[in-house]
């Protein structure tokens, strides 16, 4: 279950949540880093101690969509909410049992997302992201520093695969990001084609569709069928006699 951090600034934070992984088992580092960003290792070291291994292992990407390309779902972690950035907020408490029902459920790739320590993820970050979750603090000064959100999240998890069962919700298998997306895509082209928005952009419907895919962890038995339901829709609708 790689961790991604999305621009981050400081070279310490970088290597604190290296431990913050470490310390609960979480190996896998994903960064997104513009071409010109070079994080000091000698800066990383000294804070990641014995866990600067993951910061070697690490994996660059110049943009988040390329780093979220092989996962299945993804989680993107944020303190700042709002109707024009998502529809829905899950809690920490509240997301980390489907994480760990998915996890132990097996072969899917999951990612958990922090964004730069002054801004977090702007909205179309957040928007790449399965789903949107915050951690609950004090309304005083609820911004948490980067390497300890990650601990935190991290730590939940642990708690929640510690103790989940095979069973929980969402498990099973589910399809990479590209059908999901392609599916999505589909789906909201065959509404487009009968008319169903008023409006030219359906981007945030498509997002949505995508969304509940990935959420719902559908196989691709159960993808082709939801994706088939519109086209069946869209052929009832054309060529139904007026």
């Amino acid at each position: 279950m790689p961790i991604i951090l999305v621009h981050p600034e400081g070279d310490a934070n970088i290597g604190a949540a290296c431990r913050a992984m470490k310390s609960m088992g979480f190996t896998s580092l994903k960064m997104v880093l513009s071409e010109e960003r070079e994080p000091n290792p000698l800066t990383v070291r000294t804070w990641a101690l014995r866990a600067f291994d993951i910061y070697e292992e690490s994996r660059r990407y110049p943009a988040l969509a390329e780093a979220l390309e092989d996962t299945s779902f993804s989680v993107g972690f944020t303190r700042r909410t709002g109707s024009r950035r998502r529809t829905r907020f899950f809690d920490l408490e509240e997301i980390a049992p489907v994480i760990a029902g998915r996890v132990l459920g097996g072969g899917e790739m999951i990612a958990l997302i922090f964004g730069n320590e002054k801004s977090g993820l702007d909205s179309d970050e957040l928007a790449l992201c399965s789903a949107a979750a915050s951690i609950d603090s004090h309304f005083a000064f609820p911004s948490l520093n980067l390497s300890h959100a990650v601990q935190i999240v991290c730590y939940t998890l642990r708690r929640a695969l510690m103790g989940a069962a095979s069973g929980a919700i969402g498990s099973g298998p589910g399809i990479p990001r590209q059908e999901t997306e392609t599916a999505a895509a589909q789906i909201t082209g065959n509404l487009r084609e009968i008319g169903f928005f008023t409006l030219g952009d359906s981007t945030y419907l498509e997002n949505f569709f995508r969304d509940l895919i990935e959420r719902a962890g559908f196989n691709a038995q159960e993808n082709r069928y939801f994706e088939n339901l519109f086209a069946k829709i869209r052929d009832l609708k054309l060529h139904r006699p007026e």
